[in-house]
């Protein structure tokens, strides 16, 4: 295996002690310089250029036959290239590529499902830095949909990988039931129906009892003018529930 050009002797001595000598000569043909270039730590998914160089014509593992190549690894991978020149001699040069996972983004609301109007805070953990499709930054972003909306927020790592998250805010058209008028006053519960959070409001002061379905008091709230006779609820359990006006005498039906 001569590096470079060599002459080999072999001796041969017969039985009658003669002795024949044959010179061979061996010239080596130069070998390629074969490198890879290009970046050796990607995120998942990310394409990114392997460069050959160094030879004349090239085999990649992958089974292309060019100098460069595009990879998009979703695991740490080895790839060997092969390069030939015009000797016809080869060389192989291989690469690591070590691939960091993508964050993963975690989004969710402070209201599943709004009444049009309503405002909810949509929040995302699982990345260092985050953009929202509505190009504001930060963990959280307050939206006022009036219609069932997508919002798309992009989240980086520490170390630079990148991910997006798709949500979708649902958003119902919510109808207010007022209550039988006695004497110009009235209750007003709205949202209602609802997803859990409603509003109770009445003209004059008034005691509201919360009952169950089955007649259980549930809560007894008083409405005067230190809540401006205004009062919101959002610890009910799903499930249909009466409010009775002690002093209007008004009965409504919520659902909740």
């Amino acid at each position: 295996s001569p590096t470079s050009n060599t002459s080999y002797t072999v001796f041969g001595e017969a039985a009658n002690g003669c002795i024949t000598a044959v010179v061979k000569n061996i010239s080596t043909l130069t070998s390629p310089t074969v490198a890879i270039s290009g970046s050796t730590v990607v995120c998942a998914g990310v394409f990114v250029p392997l460069i050959g160089s160094g030879a004349t014509t090239y085999t990649w593992s992958t089974g292309a036959f060019t100098s460069s190549i595009t990879i998009s690894p979703t695991i740490t991978t080895t790839y060997t290239l092969t390069g030939k020149n015009a000797n016809v001699c080869t060389k192989t040069a291989t690469v690591l590529i070590t691939v960091n996972p993508l964050p993963i983004l975690n989004v969710s609301t402070s209201n599943t499902l709004l009444c049009t109007g309503q405002t909810s805070t949509i929040s995302v953990l699982g990345a260092t830095s985050y953009t929202w499709s509505n190009n504001t930054n930060g963990t959280a972003i307050v939206v006022t949909p009036s219609t069932t909306s997508n919002y798309t927020v992009s989240g980086t790592d520490a170390i630079g990988c990148q991910n997006s998250s798709i949500f979708t805010q649902s958003v119902t058209i919510c109808t207010d039931i007022v209550a039988v008028h006695a004497l110009n006053t009235s209750v007003i519960v709205f949202p209602n129906p609802n997803n859990g959070e409603f509003t109770i409001q009445s003209q004059i002061a008034d005691v509201i009892i919360i009952t169950s379905e089955l007649g259980q008091t549930i809560e007894t709230i008083e409405l005067n003018s230190l809540n401006n006779y205004t009062s919101k609820l959002n610890n009910l359990s799903s499930g249909v529930y009466f409010l009775i006006g002690s002093n209007t005498k008004q009965k409504v039906v919520i659902t909740n």
